[in-house]
Parts: C-alpha cells; sequence; structure tokens
C-alpha cells in the first residue's frame, strides 16, 4: 500500500512536469474537493482516487465541466466557481457580496442554493452596485461618520435589483 506523502509526492510531480496534470488536478479539486488544491490536506483514497482516474483518462469529463463557462455545472457553487475562475469583475463581486451580506464565508458549497440564486441575479441584472457601497462600508448600511451617501438612492437600488434583500 502506498503512503500518503509517496502519493503526495507523486501528485506534485506529476503537476510540475505536466500541465495537463496540473490543470486536470485543480479541476478535480474544484469540482470535488470544495477548491482545496493542496494534496496534504486531502486522505489517501482521495489521492489514489484522482491518481487512477488520470492515469486512465477519467478526468477528462470533469475538466471539460470546470473549463467552459457554458458547461452546466452540477451545482449552483460550481456554477460559481467557475464565474470566478474565467471572470475576475465576478470574482469581485462574489468577493463583495460574501463580505457584505454573508460573514465573509466565501465557499458557495457552504451557503443554501436560495443565496446562491440571490447573487447570480443580482450579479446578472448588474445591481452588485449597492453590495460593493456596502461591502466598502463594512457590510451594513450605515455610512461611515462624515460621509455624504444618498440613502435613498441605495434603498431604491437595493430594492430595484434584489427585492427580497429590503
Amino acid at each position: 500500500m502506498t503512503t500518503k506523502a509517496a502519493l503526495v509526492d507523486q501528485i506534485k510531480s506529476l503537476q510540475r512536469s505536466d500541465p495537463n496534470a496540473k490543470q486536470a488536478w485543480c479541476d478535480f479539486s474544484d469540482a470535488r474537493l470544495s477548491g482545496v488544491r493542496d494534496p496534504n490536506r486531502q486522505d489517501e483514497s482521495t489521492l489514489a482516487n484522482f491518481l487512477t482516474l488520470f492515469a486512465n483518462g477519467g478526468i477528462s469529463a470533469i475538466s471539460q465541466q470546470a473549463s467552459s463557462f457554458g458547461a452546466a455545472p452540477s451545482t449552483l457553487g460550481d456554477k460559481i466557481k467557475i464565474m470566478q475562475k474565467n471572470d475576475p469583475a465576478a470574482k469581485q463581486a462574489w468577493g463583495d457580496f460574501c463580505d457584505a451580506q454573508l460573514g465573509g464565508v466565501r465557499d458557495p458549497n457552504k451557503h443554501a442554493p436560495h443565496v446562491l440564486n440571490s447573487f447570480l441575479e443580482l450579479y446578472q441584472s448588474g445591481g452588485m452596485a449597492s453590495i460593493q457601497q456596502a461591502a466598502q462600508w463594512g457590510g451594513g448600511l450605515a455610512a461611515p461618520a462624515g460621509s455624504t451617501v444618498d440613502l435613498s438612492g441605495f434603498i431604491k437600488t437595493g430594492q430595484k435589483t434584489s427585492p427580497e434583500h429590503f
């Protein structure tokens, strides 16, 4: 039986020597391991499973799914992860949304589907400005002391873009 250290070394060696292997590990980690890419943080069976799938060409389906934003991700969390990977603006928007609304917890798989749908609707409607303002203010609706803010405009924008939150 192969030890965990040997499996970790094998995966790291593959990543250094083969760009396809590196991408396969990233895709595998994103799709199945909540994006945790450090092989040292995985158990032996997970590492052995990846190596077997990679050796037999079984990773290609995961790689194809993760590499294309147009592909149908298996979960809403996967969709948000793929958006972040392919679009810096989406990554920033998700971070702002998490900071303002979700206590800074950025792993989409740790949130309920209705929360993820709210983010997707808000992002696709272009309503992230109100969330970004809230993030700048520390996640609340109160502006910093001494600043001038059009609070009624902020609330109206929020009502139009995300009525369930206002």
